[in-house]
């Protein structure tokens, strides 16, 4: 009956209305929750089945009209694929379980996930930190002032935390960012110039923890693997808050070398999460490689107040209307509400719990807890750079220590670097390239401004 029910009314509201034609609704049941086995009320689940002309990637574009056509409140539609190209699942909120908050009942991490909100649905939306196979995840949010923002942060490294990673956490507007986790944190940096500092010394991090990798012949870091224990790697996260101000048109070095964390520091367990309250690209340096490098990773959207002119941050194939959230519904505050953009409920509203941030980082400060987890400071391989150089942007200062690695596997080692003029030459006689795309070069054998003075000096001679 319910079945019927709900088939009727898909054919008369929806699709009668021009919405999602093409489609038939053939099942309808009311879930479960898992950990008491009771009905959900207020949430159906129904299964929609295609027909030729359309897709379940152009129907989930219809989440509003779909939302109208049913008289639901935004964001109470959830789209979930399925296996057959011919099926896809549509949950449904008559009743949502996020209005009044969400509490936070402890981390979650496991298995290189943890819980990062709560859905509409009441079901659980998860955010990927590190997976088999593919390595250290980095992850993007956004939300104006108020939205929840920095609450996401601070559930996320709280779970981290847990999860026995290497935390450090930028923040370039001199400590307001996160500050109950300045003293639990592996390493805290409290402006723009020291947060330009770790970036440069996270890239040459991941890039001499790749050449490690590479000589113990380990594709992609995976902590649970004996060849990265037995060389003493843990993962590492590296969180900027407010990126807008470290991020600049005039800071594209600083923009490159992020870049490159995000989307190759991966298969060496290294991440950055950035975060940022205006919605545009300029956040990001205005480089949508950038964008696109982070939101691979994770992607939080919360409340956005104003789109603003310039090119949008919000990923390509976004879901969800986060121009739309209220700051209040009926006088009670929405912070935390917001849209993630993979999961199981795509373009259903989520939200992240209220966590008491000060006595969770008490309880990451204590020294037992600490000890379990191994807890500390960054184990660097790399030395903190003291200018824009070869060592401080390319991994080449820690020689001693990858020959260490390569003794220790019987193999001979490292080569000196490569010259500058014979490298620039065989990369040229490969294929015509621009500066900036010799830059990204993963054996670049120098920095952004060595590069010019020798690509200088060879055009004099």
């Amino acid at each position: 009956p319910l079945t019927t029910r709900w088939a009727q009314r898909w054919q008369t509201d929806v699709v009668g209305n021009g919405i999602c034609t093409h489609t038939r609704l053939v099942h309808a049941a009311v879930p479960t929750d898992p950990a008491t086995g009771t009905p959900r009320d207020g949430v159906v689940e129904t299964t929609l089945r295609l027909e030729a002309g359309t897709t379940a990637k152009a129907l989930m574009g219809k989440s509003p009209d779909v939302e109208v056509a049913l008289d639901l409140n935004a964001g109470s539609v959830g789209w979930r694929p399925t296996k057959k190209a011919t099926m896809v699942d549509l949950v449904v909120v008559n009743q949502s379980y996020i209005e009044r908050g969400v509490p936070w009942t402890g981390p979650t991490y496991a298995d290189g996930t943890c819980q990062l909100v709560t859905y509409a649905d009441g079901t659980p939306g998860r955010w990927n930190l590190i997976t088999p196979r593919f390595g250290a995840r980095s992850g993007l949010v956004v939300g104006s002032t108020g939205s929840g923002k920095s609450r996401a942060l601070g559930v996320l490294v709280r779970n981290l935390i847990e999860g026995g990673w290497m935390v450090v956490v930028g923040d370039p507007q001199e400590g307001q960012s996160l500050p109950d986790w300045q003293d639990v944190t592996s390493e805290y940096h409290d402006s723009p110039e020291a947060v330009g500092r770790v970036i440069r010394r996270v890239h040459a991090e991941a890039r001499a923890r790749s050449r490690m990798l590479a000589e113990a012949r380990v594709t992609v870091f995976d902590p649970a693997d004996p060849r990265v224990q037995a060389l003493g790697l843990r993962p590492l996260m590296l969180v900027i808050d407010e990126c807008q101000d470290v991020f600049t048109s005039a800071n594209d070095q600083i923009v490159e070398l992020a870049r490159g964390i995000a989307a190759t520091g991966r298969k060496a367990g290294v991440a950055m999460t950035c975060a940022t309250q205006i919605p545009q690209l300029t956040s990001l340096g205005g480089s949508q490689p950038f964008r696109d490098a982070l939101v691979a990773g994770g992607c939080w959207i919360g409340q956005i107040n104003n789109a603003g002119s310039a090119a949008t941050i919000l990923p390509p194939n976004f879901v969800g209307d986060p121009f739309s959230i209220p700051p209040e519904i009926d006088g009670v505050p929405t912070a935390g509400m917001g849209y993630l953009r993979y999961g199981p409920r795509v373009g259903m509203l989520s939200r992240v719990p209220h966590m008491d941030e000060a006595a969770e980082a008490a309880i990451c400060a204590d020294p037992e807890f600490r000890r379990v987890r191994n807890l500390g400071p960054v184990e660097w391989l790399v030395p903190e750079p003291a200018s824009d150089d070869a060592s401080a942007t390319n991994g080449n200062g820690n020689d001693d220590q990858i020959d260490k690695i390569r003794q220790m596997f019987g193999l001979p080692a490292a080569p000196a670097p490569a010259d500058p003029r014979a490298w620039i030459l065989t990369r040229l006689s490969a294929s015509p390239i621009a500066p900036k795309g010799l830059l990204v070069q993963s054996d670049c054998p120098v920095a952004k401004s060595r590069l010019y003075e020798v690509l200088i000096e060879m055009e004099t001679a």
